[in-house]
C-alpha cells in the first residue's frame, strides 16, 4: 500500500508517517527504481500502536522504547509496568501541580475586579505585586 493508504488505514497524516521515519520510530520501506514506497500492514499497526500509546500519556521515545522492546522480542511484563508506574506517577505529581495553580488563578479570580484600565486592575496588580496569597 502506499504511504497515504497506510496513514488512512492508521488514522493519521501521511507527515505523522514521515515524522516518525525520521525520528526512527518506523522503519521506511525500499523504494524500487520504479513507484512508489510500499508500506505493509507491520508499518500500520506500528503506528496504531505508537499512537496508542501517546493517548496513555506515553511520550514518543517512551512509546519507541515500548515499541523496540516488542520488536526484540524481549519486553517483558515486569519492565513494562514499571514503566507505567513512572507514568502514572509522573501524571499524578503533574495533576497535583495544576490543583495548586488552579488555587492560585482562583485566588485572582476571587480579588475583587474593578473592570477599571488594566494599570488598575486587581488582577494586574496581584500578579505585578506578587500578593497572592496561596
Amino acid at each position: 500500500m502506499t504511504i497515504s493508504e497506510a496513514a488512512r488505514l492508521a488514522q493519521v497524516g501521511v507527515e505523522t508517517i514521515r515524522f516518525y521515519e525520521r525520528e526512527g520510530l518506523l522503519v521506511q520501506p525500499r523504494k524500487p527504481h520504479s513507484g512508489y514506497r510500499q508500506y505493509a500492514a507491520q508499518h500500520v499497526d506500528r503506528v496504531r500502536f505508537l499512537k496508542q500509546c501517546q493517548s496513555f500519556g506515553f511520550s514518543l521515545a517512551e512509546a519507541g522504547t515500548l515499541a523496540a522492546s516488542l520488536d526484540a522480542g524481549v519486553a517483558s511484563c515486569e519492565e513494562t509496568c514499571r514503566l507505567a508506574e513512572r507514568k502514572l506517577m509522573e501524571l499524578n505529581r503533574k495533576i497535583s501541580e495544576y490543583q495548586r495553580l488552579a488555587q492560585r488563578i482562583q485566588s485572582l479570580v476571587d480579588a475583587p475586579c474593578r473592570r477599571e484600565a488594566n494599570a488598575d486592575c486587581s488582577v494586574v496588580a496581584i500578579l505585578k505585586n506578587g500578593n497572592c496569597s496561596t
